[in-house]
């Protein structure tokens, strides 16, 4: 299917140009809103199967218990034609729906594309609004670049090292991005939290705040409430993968905020100072949170005090702060 066959709900969108992205080591520049209107091609595809009697949507359920429907699939051929009409091969694709590269041809990667087509399939399938289409660009394990568009809303986020973090509502001037300055010690934090799979961890981490706002949502939603500034944290001790993350985390991270490698054991849960990183052979996140200020997480590590040594990759160890989880 080729990536013209859907319209664009691009067209009520601040698309003024941005100072271009230039990965000079493989001689390639992105116009980064070219991201955002090929991501809202892709939007299109997914709401014209959201649009359409849930018999139509042919759910599967990959291995055994995660939804996939035509919205998935379609949304990823849009994306993968379009990237690779725009850049060819000089980019790599990794997508959530695409059959995986080989470890040993990934790891050689420098920079690769990482795409979660439709984040969110569960709320899809509830019509509940809450869903994503994520493109997101690693360098190594880094992410450098992400574009996040909400079907639903018709709205686009973007953010990038050099150009920082947009927020595009249609028929209004984009709104330049910056996260939530706060304390951890703060009453009334506002923190976010998965609609689908919340875990006894990340109840026992919110519960060691003062009197915090639980706000429950689908998708990387979650961790664009941080970057618009709307919420200030988003645990999450339960598993997820690289691509539903990396193009938020982007937006998050040229808005001021961060995500902070998490653990759980014994001794409690544990928030590393490292960051989230990419580029793993399973594609499996560990447990994180994410803060809305970089400055926040300072007083995170201040108020949880107790250090301990977490080496999640392989690296120097690095210190660490403990919430522990209560009996």
């Amino acid at each position: 299917m080729a990536c013209c066959a859907y319209p664009s709900i691009s067209d009520q969108l601040d698309l003024r140009p941005l100072h271009p992205v230039v990965l000079e080591d493989i001689n390639v520049t992105i116009d980064i809103i070219d991201i955002v209107k090929l991501a809202c091609q892709a939007s299109q595809a997914v709401l014209e199967v959201y649009n359409t009697s849930r018999e139509d949507w042919e759910i599967e359920f990959k291995h055994g218990k995660e939804p996939l429907t035509r919205a998935d699939l379609e949304a990823n051929q849009v994306i993968c034609t379009g990237l690779t009409r725009l850049y060819g091969s000089a980019i790599p694709i990794v997508s959530e729906e695409n059959t995986k590269a080989s470890w040993s041809e990934r790891s050689q990667y420098t920079y690769f594309w990482l795409i979660d087509p439709l984040d969110g399939t569960k709320e899809f399938i509830k019509r509940n609004g809450q869903f994503t289409v994520n493109i997101g660009l690693c360098r190594r394990d880094e992410a450098i670049l992400g574009v996040v568009t909400v079907p639903t809303q018709g709205q686009a986020f973007l953010g990038a090292a050099g150009i920082g973090s947009y927020k595009l509502v249609p028929g209004k001037p984009r709104e330049k991005l910056q996260s939530c300055p706060f304390l951890i010690g703060d009453p009334d934090l506002k923190v976010t939290a998965s609609s689908s799979h919340n875990s006894p961890e990340t109840v026992a981490f919110i519960e060691k705040l003062t009197r915090p706002q639980v706000v429950q949502c689908g998708s990387s939603l979650k961790i664009l409430m941080l970057a618009e500034g709307r919420a200030h944290l988003y645990p999450r001790f339960a598993l997820c993968s690289e691509w539903d993350t990396c193009a938020a985390h982007a937006v998050l991270k040229f808005a001021g905020g961060e995500i902070y490698q998490a653990r759980q054991d014994a001794d409690g849960l544990h928030v590393s100072t490292e960051p989230l990183r990419y580029h793993k052979e399973d594609f499996l996140n560990p447990f994180f949170v994410a803060v809305g200020s970089i400055e926040a997480s300072k007083s995170l590590w201040s108020r949880f005090s107790r250090e301990a040594s977490y080496n999640p990759s392989g690296s120097d160890a690095s210190t660490t702060v403990s919430a522990s989880a209560p009996p």
